[in-house]
């Protein structure tokens, strides 16, 4: 059986007349002008894909050309890829390209044999987290399509979250092994005994929030996501040009952007039947973060899509995400504003150039330079933010999921103001919770989370405001006539036992102090004066 990404219709795209249709990679690419954007994707599927696709286009112009800023100008002037370079680049690599064969794409062959060497792991579709997190529609038994399998092989070795997982029968039966990196470089492996379990470490992406910059089409995307001007002068290659993996995963890190991009973090290995993906041999691969090596030292001068922060050494240094148990920190002085400004200060002007993700400083430097002008339609961030509630995921989306216009954020203040009141708003609405949760009325934070969402955005997105301090005290305003609106409603919907605990004239109780406690906090964090509530 043969399903070749090359030819076959495994992504779908939206043409620029507003058509959609799905394509292969030779029709994705030589037609790629054409295309608005690709179509039914998750936001961190997407990222995924363009990060796989941007090899493609860089290693086509670089052996067909070689890939400088002078070339990297002179296609983006064009208009359009060079259809002769794009197909003689994927017919150089076609074997590479087949989900199935000697060589399959993303895939290691013969990994569910386990030879007694690895630890393996094997899932249906539906208990497969990734596939959950793609395609959250799923129902038990479910399969998917081969494009389907196809993006989902992508979407793991970028965001594979890892963990626990059960092993195959064949590496229960494994009786030793290990899984850490010993000291002369070795890859051991976890024991093997029966009904054990082994964890798998993160995926290179989902440690870091990528940055994309969005184009007028897809060939714009592309190239304004290929940066032509890395640090260290060298591009590397993508796995489709190195050697089919093995069990053995590679002792080595990713020096080169292309490398990086296409990093096999997993060894995977899809179960079809009747041309439905089943599920999905799984096994640890490659090592993105080495014991005992700070990511300076390892990715700086590879990843092009991620801003940095200075570590305590002051060297460059990946800033930390939106991970359960992993502290949000932001940029330098600006900590206390919280994950807004994290997310967006790094497009502003003032921010060091060194530390900005190189495709932002590209792409600075080629508008500067008159070469981009409104083929440029702003940046798109993608992190992967863990559920921790309501709270925690509304402050992800500030960062993670914001779309910026690099107009919208050269105001300083306007930014630093909308930081301070999201941040203030939040935790407003956090003691708001436990008071409607106390009367019994949970749900009507819900609405609450949503309204502070798109007045922070509204904010952000005004940069010539002459006072965005006043602005945003307004915002709290607003959200505390809205908290009062709903714990005014919550009240009247209260039962007399509610009502007689907690709004009893003259009690001291503890339940009572925490009730009224709280309602000073909402107060607080939307700057009004401190007055107990009707």
């Amino acid at each position: 059986m043969h399903y070749n990404l090359i030819d076959e219709p495994w992504l779908d795209a939206i043409y620029l007349t507003g058509a959609r249709c799905g394509l292969g990679l030779a029709q994705i690419l030589t037609q790629a002008h054409l295309i608005y954007d690709l179509d039914g994707l998750t936001r961190q599927e997407r990222a995924a894909i363009i990060r796989a696709l941007i090899p493609m286009v860089g290693r086509a112009l670089e052996t067909h050309g070689g890939l400088t800023e002078s070339t990297w100008v002179e296609t983006f002037n064009q208009g359009h890829f060079d259809a002769a370079a794009i197909t003689a680049y994927l017919e150089d690599h076609r074997s590479r390209f087949d989900l199935f064969g000697e060589t399959p794409f993303y895939q290691t062959p013969g990994l569910q044999l386990a030879n007694g060497q690895m630890a393996i792991h094997e899932a249906t579709i539906g208990k497969l987290q990734n596939a959950q997190r793609a395609y959250a529609d799923l129902a038990p038994g479910q399969t998917l399509s081969l494009a389907e399998g196809a993006r989902l092989l992508i979407y793991t070795q970028s965001y594979d979250l890892g963990g626990k997982h059960p092993l195959t029968v064949e590496a229960e039966a494994i009786s030793a092994a290990t899984a850490t990196r010993g000291a002369d470089g070795k890859m051991s492996r976890a024991r093997g005994v029966a009904g054990a379990r082994t964890h798998l470490g993160q995926s290179w992406s989902g440690f870091i929030q990528i940055v994309l910059a969005r184009g007028v089409s897809l060939f714009h995307t592309l190239m304004l996501n290929l940066v032509a001007d890395m640090p260290n002068g060298h591009n590397g290659v993508p796995a489709w040009e190195r050697p089919v993996t093995t069990w053995e995963p590679v002792v080595r890190q990713p020096r080169e952007q292309f490398d990086l991009l296409t990093w096999q973090t997993r060894r995977l290995l899809l179960v079809t039947e009747d041309d439905q993906v089943v599920g999905m041999h799984l096994a640890a691969g490659d090592d993105s973060l080495p014991q005992g090596q700070g990511l300076h030292k390892n990715y700086f001068n590879a990843e092009p899509h991620c801003h940095w922060v200075l570590d305590i050494k002051g060297k460059p240094k990946n800033p930390p995400v939106y991970r359960k148990g992993a502290p949000i920190k932001a940029v330098s002085v600006h900590q206390e504003f919280g994950p807004l400004w994290q997310g967006l200060t790094p497009f502003t002007r003032d921010f060091e150039d060194d530390l900005r993700a190189h495709v932002v400083r590209f792409v600075q430097n080629m508008i500067d330079k008159g070469v981009v002008t409104g083929q440029f339609r702003g940046w798109a961030t993608s992190g992967f933010l863990f559920d921790q509630g309501t709270a925690t995921k509304i402050v992800g989306s500030f960062a993670d999921d914001l779309d910026v216009a690099l107009d919208s954020v050269r105001n300083e203040a306007v930014l630093t103001e909308a930081s301070k009141g999201a941040v203030d708003g939040l935790k407003a609405l956090q003691a708001a919770e436990r008071v409607l949760e106390t009367l019994g009325a949970p749900w009507l934070a819900d609405s609450l989370y949503r309204d502070l969402e798109r007045d922070v955005r509204a904010l952000v997105a005004q940069p010539d405001l002459s006072d965005p301090a006043a602005a945003a005290d307004r915002m709290l305003a607003n959200l505390h006539h809205s908290i009062q609106t709903a714990i005014d409603l919550a009240t009247h919907g209260a039962s007399a036992a509610q009502w007689d605990k907690f709004w009893r004239p003259g009690d001291t109780s503890k339940d009572q102090v925490h009730f009224w406690a709280e309602l000073k906090k909402i107060n607080q964090h939307t700057r009004q004066p401190e007055k107990e509530p009707k």
